[in-house]
């Protein structure tokens, strides 16, 4: 039930209101807006003296004592919702407060009224703290690369310096982003992005010769912009200073002082509040035919007049395109295109640093609703592509809002409408793979994540926002109903009634928003945020009536068994790990999986081969266990990520298949050719920037054997006719020489993977030891196998009496071919995007502790579970030691006392799987306490992704207790 009635009435009286606002403030001579204040462009206003007669006076002193009022106890102004606004605001305020504290020393009583002395020094401080902490690498705001540089010029003329971390990547950033354009562009009649940010090119242009860039006295509708050009030209401009008193008047602040980042913003409010609400669900008429036909006039003024380019950048001019095709009018693309189109996407505006994520997403969703479609395919497939692999190479952020749900909402609405479109045959011919294993895979992850990260009471965002709440109801209306979501169609329903009545508890709420929208600093807007709740409640209410026949293109993408979803319920809910996992999350994460499946098998074969062996059954398992355990943790894994360790999973399962079937493996001779294959392997990876470098323990070899330099061609030569005398034995497919081909094969895979690349030497030559190891470990194995095998024989017993105890046997050998050392290696490799994961010797220590417990732990899980398979061929498994065999020995009289229902052999082979598992359960402990130690130690990130990493480690000994999943040769 809901906690409010629902009436539709209110939906569209609500709506009525806030489209006739929009044409209000049209109608309005200086324009409207519902930016919230910003406090860094108000201290720009502040700063603006008017000197006449001989005498200066501050143009605006409501706006310093709007500063004055919003200084913080620690000395700094708001950090609405990142670490740069808090900058921004504080160096600003700072700025205004030291240039105020000058003009009134001639004044002492003026300056003991606002303590001035107090505040610039707690303002300095503050700042200093701030700058300290700032993770540069996270930040994307609009020009804070050139805005800060400035600031920190500007702040050194009155004597304040500041030394912070960050600085000299920032003055890189700086130096990179001015290289991309010309100062000189000011004079010319072209306009750019960087008009609006004039303020950080005080005394390096001059500013008596941009005012013909001026429209209606402002500077691209920039406060900040405008009060530097008013501060720095040399004959004072009225219609400027006109604007800044109307900013102050008739923006958000209302005549308190403080003044928006941007004024007036009709026309992005019309486009982003008119295009959410017929998306939604409204109608022209619903909307009201009247004063949408003067909002589409506005627009098509606006196209008109800028030449089909509004306000200068992509996502501006995508929406107002939107806006105008949803009501029907089409307009052409050709302009966004011809001014914005690059080789891989669209930039938001000339001489962009780092593209937009939205910005694509709205260039592609106006392109999709084009009258035909077909005629910007080109320009569709390069843009959807980006944004696809965009959300699988990385975490989503986005320069224009910080809540990654608004990107994930405006990809969701793109892509479903263009499985729409190419469903019906209307766009043909789509890139190999993109709609049949991107597509698919990011519209599930979209679904998952935003259903994850739902809150118990319905809401979205860390503090319940409405406007994200909005947002992600709105994802799952587009992300849902699709051919392979069918099996989640209930949840969805439950999860978008349980948000739908949290906005309508708090329905007199909407328009009270949150920090998610990005300017020079992180805004609000009331009227986006009403926007939003409204569109949600409408798609909310009409959700249940959308057509969700899809024909057989679309169905073919992705086709479950009903069967098979249930049989990977039912197991998986039997694993201790997803005990009390919820059902509809479990399914979510088989459906998933499924739909990596195709690209794992096209890919299965790339590396190893695999003859005369059985179906390779784990397949369908491995993608599993990392969407299962991914999902479980709130999806911390990219799908990049995702994907590299299910193929590397898929590897590792290969790797033992074929080294255990290399033909002559048993024989001495073999293993000694295989074991130089793998150090020339090593030898030729080895970074030879490090005059030493010591590797994981290395496994021993036998009497003799040295670590050969790297293969020559005459090497390769001799290895080859040595192939041809021994092709006569075995398979063919397993000679020496394409042994040693495979193995190269597999360690180029392993060890140039560009993310890998990147990191540091020392890392990457650690990786190659492991690997080495994890491959010697296969070849001692296999000695260990034919030994034993041949002891059998002789003997004609199950313990293994090679005079080596279990516990060197495990570690040395056994739990290092489990692969799960150099794969903990490999990933702390692919994280580190250029940094160390682990960066000291503490955590060194730690994390390579962590790995060796937990390869022992998952060693003994597999062994419980694969004894059968290990007898039947012959393998040696951990409870063939003799430490195991006392424990059926010590139980012998009580088993032959017991009713017979098990034989003695029956018996103590169940009491030596006992051992084996309360042996692995201290394993597990261990990995516990190590654990416990590591986390605080390192970063959020890397703690994050080594816990999924570790579950899955543990799950897949769970599953080999429960079943064994390794394929048998034939």
């Amino acid at each position: 039930m809901r906690d409010t009635p629902m009436d539709p009435v209110n939906d569209n009286d609500e709506a009525l209101i806030l489209i006739s606002q929009l044409v209000n403030g049209c109608n309005r001579p200086c324009g409207g807006g519902s930016m919230s204040p910003s406090i860094y462009d108000t201290a720009w206003l502040a700063m603006i003296q008017r000197h006449t007669d001989g005498k200066s006076c501050w143009l605006f002193p409501e706006c310093f004592q709007y500063l004055l009022r919003t200084q913080l106890e620690d000395g700094g102004w708001p950090s609405y919702a990142s670490q740069v606004d808090g900058i921004l605001n504080t160096m600003a305020s700072l700025l205004a407060l030291l240039k105020h504290s000058a003009d009134f020393q001639q004044s002492p009583r003026l300056n003991s009224v606002w303590n001035s002395e107090a505040r610039i020094n707690g303002a300095k401080d503050s700042l200093q703290i701030q700058l300290e902490h700032w993770n540069l690498e996270l930040c994307d705001h609009v020009g804070f690369e050139i805005l800060t540089p400035s600031l920190l010029t500007l702040l050194g003329q009155h004597g304040v310096t500041f030394t912070f971390p960050g600085k000299k990547l920032l003055l890189e950033l700086n130096q990179n982003k001015l290289s991309r354009f010309d100062t000189r562009d000011f004079y010319t009649n072209s306009k750019t992005t960087t008009l609006h940010s004039m303020e950080a090119f005080i005394g390096k242009i001059d500013f008596d010769r941009v005012s013909h860039h001026k429209t209606a006295g402002a500077f691209m509708g920039s406060p900040a912009s405008t009060a530097a050009y008013l501060m720095s030209c040399s004959t004072w401009d009225s219609d400027a200073e006109s604007y800044l008193r109307t900013v102050i008047t008739e923006g958000t602040g209302r005549g308190n002082g403080g003044v928006p980042c941007a004024f007036p913003t009709n026309i992005f409010e019309i486009t982003w509040v008119t295009s959410t609400l017929l998306q939604a669900g409204f109608t022209v008429d619903s909307l009201g035919s009247y004063n949408i036909k003067i909002l589409a006039g506005v627009l098509e003024s606006e196209l008109k007049n800028t030449k089909g380019v509004v306000g200068f950048d992509a996502d501006d001019t995508a929406k107002a395109i939107l806006t105008l095709n949803l009501l029907g009018i089409q307009m052409s693309a050709e302009a966004m295109i011809s001014t914005f189109e690059s080789r891989t996407h669209f930039k938001t505006y000339p001489g962009e640093r780092t593209p937009s994520f939205s910005a694509n997403c709205n260039v592609l969703n106006a392109l999709l609703h084009a009258s035909e479609p077909s005629c910007y395919s080109a320009q569709i497939w390069k843009t959807a592509t980006f944004v696809c692999k965009s959300f699988m190479r990385s975490t989503i952020k986005d320069k224009w809002n910080i809540s990654s749900q608004y990107s994930i909402l405006v990809l969701a609405q793109a892509l479903r409408k263009l499985l729409v479109l190419w469903d019906q045959e209307i766009l043909p011919n789509p890139p190999e793979t993109l709609l049949k294993e991107d597509v698919p895979v990011v519209l599930i992850q979209i679904l998952n994540r935003t259903l994850c990260r739902q809150n118990p009471d319905g809401s979205w965002g860390n503090s319940g926002s409405y406007e994200e709440t909005a947002y992600a109801l709105l994802t799952l209306v587009d992300a849902s109903k699709l051919p392979w979501t069918t099996y989640l169609d209930n949840h969805v329903r439950l999860s978008i009634e349980l948000g739908q009545n949290f906005l309508l508890r708090y329905r007199q709420n909407w328009g009270d928003a949150s920090y998610t929208w990005v300017e020079k600093v992180s805004y609000k807007s009331s009227v986006l945020s009403k926007a939003y709740c409204i569109a949600a409640n409408k798609a909310a209410i009409l959700y249940p009536s959308i057509d969700c026949s899809w024909s057989s293109n679309a169905k073919s993408l992705a086709e479950f068994q009903t069967e098979k979803i249930n049989k990977f319920t039912k197991f998986f809910s039997r694993l201790p790990l997803f005990a009390g996992e919820p059902v509809w999350r479990l399914q979510a994460s088989i459906i998933e999986s499924h739909l990596f499946l195709p690209r794992l098998r096209r890919i299965r074969l790339d590396i190893f081969p695999r003859k005369d062996m059985e179906e390779d059954k784990y397949l369908e398992y491995i993608p599993l266990t990392w969407t299962a355990c991914n999902n479980s943790a709130g999806s911390l894994f990219e799908t990049d990520l995702l994907w590299d360790m299910m193929v590397i999973s898929m590897l590792n399962y290969q790797a033992d298949e074929f080294m255990e079937t290399i033909a002559g493996i048993e024989n001495t001779t073999t293993q000694n050719d295989v074991r130089q294959i793998i150090y020339s392997i090593y030898s030729a990876s080895v970074k030879r920037t490090c005059s030493e470098f010591t590797t994981s323990a290395d496994v021993t070899l036998s009497s003799g054997d040295e670590v050969p330099s790297p293969r020559s061609s005459e090497d390769l030569q001799l290895v080859e006719d040595k192939n041809h005398a021994f092709s006569g034995e075995g398979n063919p497919d397993r000679s020496i020489l394409s042994v040693e081909i495979t193995l190269r094969r597999f360690a180029d895979h392993v060890l140039q993977n560009p993310w890998v690349a990147t990191a540091s030497t020392a890392s990457q030559n650690e990786l190659a030891g492991h690997l080495k190891d994890f491959l010697l470990a296969h070849v001692a194995h296999s000695a260990d196998n034919a030994q034993f095998l041949q002891q059998q024989q002789l003997e004609s017993h199950q313990t293994f009496s090679a005079g080596t105890a279990f516990y060197d046997w495990l570690h040395h050998t056994s739990a290092v071919n489990t692969s799960c050392p150099y794969s903990f290696a490999w990933l702390a490799c692919r994280i580190g995007e250029g940094k160390e994961s682990f960066p000291d010797a503490i955590t060194k220590y730690l994390a390579r502790d962590l790995a060796v417990h937990l390869a022992a732990m998952c060693r003994m899980y597999n062994d419980y579970g694969s004894i059968a398979r290990d007898r039947a061929e012959g393998n040696l498994n951990s409870v063939d030691f003799s430490e195991f065999a006392g424990n059926g020995a010590r139980h012998e009289n009580s088993c032959e006392a017991s009713n017979g229902s098990k034989s003695w052999e029956e018996e103590n082979l169940e009491m030596k799987k006992k051992s084996l598992i309360e042996l692995a359960e201290y394993e597990r402990s261990c990995v516990l306490a190590t654990k416990e130690r590591l986390v605080p130690l390192v970063s959020e990130r890397v703690a994050d992704i080594f816990n999924v990493f570790i579950n899955v480690t543990d799950l897949y000994g769970q599953i080999y207790v429960a079943r064994d999943i390794a394929s048998r040769m034939r």
